[in-house]
């Protein structure tokens, strides 16, 4: 059973690295759609893995900062977002 949780706990952290990723390069592209729903996902992940979401801070803090900073009409919704 300890070896199954331990695989479990692992392919997990795996998955969410992998999720952060991608999220974070949705975040980068240059339609506002799409950063929108990548920001929305980053945001439901974040709170879904709750402590656990602390250690993919630096990865997902520079472009959510980004959008804080944004003024043009295209970006407001996702700085709303974010």
């Amino acid at each position: 059973m300890c070896v199954c949780v331990c695989v479990c706990v692992y392919v997990c952290a795996q998955v969410m690295e992998q999720l952060v990723a991608v999220l974070t390069r949705g975040a980068h592209v240059s339609h506002a759609g799409i950063q929108e729903v990548a920001l929305s996902a980053i945001a439901a992940t974040a709170t879904a893995s709750g402590p656990d979401f602390l250690r993919h801070l630096p990865t997902v803090l520079p472009p959510l900062s980004h959008f804080m900073g944004a003024t043009s009409q295209e970006m407001v919704q996702c700085r709303c977002v974010t």
